[in-house]
């Protein structure tokens, strides 16, 4: 972990990381300081969240911000909740599944 620490406070960027405010690995959780904000590496607790917690998961200023960066970074929109035609809900659906994979819950091995 000590490793990926000096990596996401010296040149990570576009990263987000979801904690749950009631996991016991958000003891250890990666400190993100505001250079590393400058470079796009963002840290959220969800609150009474657990080892699941995501992006769904947090306060509702944070999930904005949180899906605003994401709209940022992929030059397109992203919309946290699913609305439109069934089809488009799908969609929405998979993409928040997809973009959830990728959230850091756990230290790497």
């Amino acid at each position: 972990m000590q490793g990926i620490q000096v990596w996401l406070s010296t040149s990570a960027q576009q990263v987000i990381l979801v904690y749950g405010e009631n996991d016991p690995w958000s003891a250890g959780a990666l400190a993100v300081t505001p250079s590393d904000q400058a470079r796009g590496v963002w840290k959220f607790i969800a609150p009474a969240g657990n080892h699941g917690s995501k992006l769904a998961t947090l306060a509702s200023a944070d999930n904005t911000q949180a899906y605003a960066l994401l709209a940022q970074w992929l030059g397109a929109p992203v919309t946290p909740a699913a609305t439109g035609t069934p089809a488009q809900q799908k969609a929405q659906s998979q993409t928040a599944d997809l973009l959830d994979t990728f959230v850091i819950r756990r230290p790497l091995r």
